[in-house]
């Protein structure tokens, strides 16, 4: 279960590259994914240091609604596929 007071971080080896509709991911684990916008947003806020509490207040100062089930949900399904991890 993700919680607001973990700290995510990308796994060594994920890289991502922004496009117009979001980003693509690249790692030697996984297919290549694409992810829209509202994620690529999140994952340009996992820095290692941010808690996803922290995460989820910076969305919603850019006008997300429900910013932290938003965050927690996509910080889940980035644990489960390996590019996320959590450091604290």
């Amino acid at each position: 279960m993700v919680s607001v007071n973990m700290i995510p971080q990308i796994q060594v080896g994920v890289r991502f590259r922004d496009e117009e509709f979001g980003c693509l991911v690249f790692t030697n684990r996984t297919p290549i994914l694409s992810f829209d916008r509202d994620a690529t947003k999140i994952l340009h806020l996992v820095d290692g240091q941010l808690c996803i509490g922290d995460i989820a207040a910076r969305l919603r100062e850019m006008g997300y609604m429900e910013a932290e089930k938003a965050v927690t949900d996509f910080i889940g399904i980035c644990i489960k596929l390996d590019l996320i991890r959590i450091i604290k």
